[in-house]
């Protein structure tokens, strides 16, 4: 998952970048992504988008605007 996972930091940090036009005052835009690769339990893509989702609540949970691999 190395690649995807250097891929998912790289794409934060251009949002990051994007992002930091529109803030304004206290009020900060971030971004927060949550990456996961089929693995061989997975049953179905629907697994693989859960374990994903958990690690995007995860990324958030973690103080937000971070890159959290499932």
């Amino acid at each position: 998952m190395w690649v995807i996972e250097r891929f998912a930091e790289r794409l934060h940090q251009c949002f990051r970048k994007e992002l930091s036009r529109f803030s304004v005052g206290n009020i900060v835009a971030t971004a927060s992504i949550g990456i996961a690769t089929m693995a061989p339990a997975d049953r179905s893509y629907k697994d693989t988008l859960r374990r994903a989702d958990l690690a995007l609540y995860e990324a958030k949970g973690l103080g937000k605007d971070r890159v959290v691999s499932a």
